[in-house]
């Protein structure tokens, strides 16, 4: 071997050190970027949910038709669902219309459809599950 080659290895080597710190500093930063979009995501999608039950809780709070009682074979609880789902789209529309895209109503009126714990004022025609505050107290 030269000595030319000899200098140039040598120079190599020495550089390195600094090529391995500049790689840490990189993969530091880039790891960093990750876990601040990953937090980002994460705080997107809980404002998502938020705004979600919100919409959903408007509209349930505004249903008052019928509605079907469903038992949910997984864990033997109750819940209902609306059967009068033109009214159920027609409070979508009226209250969120105007805010909501097509596939937000749509997404919005397939949640309601699933489980719901509680339509304050829905009723049911089976009077043995009939709500208590849909009864006259006289």
């Amino acid at each position: 071997m030269r000595m030319d080659d000899w200098l140039r290895r040598y120079e190599e080597h020495q550089h390195e050190p600094q090529r391995a710190q500049k790689r840490q500093r990189y993969i530091k930063r880039e790891l960093e970027f990750a876990a601040k979009r990953r937090a980002a995501q994460r705080n997107n999608q809980s404002r998502t949910d938020v705004f979600e039950k919100m919409i959903d809780a408007s509209i349930v709070d505004q249903y008052d038709g019928l509605l079907e009682r469903l038992d949910d074979p997984r864990d033997g609880g109750t819940y209902y669902r609306p059967l009068d789902t033109d009214h159920l789209a027609n409070i979508l529309v009226e209250l969120w219309g105007d805010l909501l895209t097509p596939e937000a109503i749509n997404e919005a009126f397939d949640r309601l459809m699933e489980e719901q714990d509680e339509w304050p004022h829905g009723y049911c025609d089976d009077e043995e599950n009939r709500p208590l505050w849909t009864y006259d107290p006289d």
